[in-house]
């Protein structure tokens, strides 16, 4: 099979995303549940329904976050990772 092809590599991540995704992504979102807390200035927390890891570490009057974000046809497609940062006020 050559996931090349346009056609053959969406039937392929339709199949996935409808099939195999969910149960990865909950595998995924439970083992971070499992982790979630806060040590020292560091918190991190899962949100499912966007699919988002987001790790906030603040230090005096700023924070800095990082977003991993997880696709609907993971493990296909690569994860998206932002950082935001802001001032307290």
């Amino acid at each position: 099979m050559d996931l090349r092809e346009r056609s053959v590599s969406n039937a392929v991540e339709a199949y996935t995303s409808a099939t195999c995704s969910s149960s990865l992504l909950e595998a995924e979102f439970e083992a971070v549940q499992g982790s979630v807390g806060t040590q020292d200035n560091l918190s991190i927390r899962a949100n499912r329904a966007t699919r988002e890891v987001i790790a906030s570490y603040t230090m005096d009057e700023s924070s800095l976050e990082m977003v991993i974000r997880l696709p609907a046809s993971y493990p296909l497609r690569p994860v998206e990772v932002r950082r935001r940062s802001r001032p307290l006020i």
